[in-house]
């Protein structure tokens, strides 16, 4: 079953920083993770544990998935 996506306030601030390309490339590779579960991630450790780094080209979305399978996009 598909995750579903939910954008914070922080990400949605960060994302309009980046050039279309990228932002392009950053809601590909979410949709594709939301769709599949699948794709360059890597759980984090320290104060960011619980939190799951997914790698869109040189840039790095950080996200959570909470107990409802949403995918909680921070930054």
């Amino acid at each position: 079953m598909a995750l579903q996506i939910r954008f914070t306030d922080a990400f949605e601030r960060a994302a309009r920083r980046l050039d279309p390309d990228a932002r392009e490339q950053a809601r590909v590779s979410i949709a594709n993770y939301a769709a599949t579960e699948r794709g360059g991630t890597k759980a984090l450790k320290g104060n960011l544990k619980g939190k799951i780094r997914l790698r869109v080209g040189k840039w790095r979305v950080i996200f959570r998935i909470d107990e409802a399978r949403t995918m909680v996009l921070l930054y």
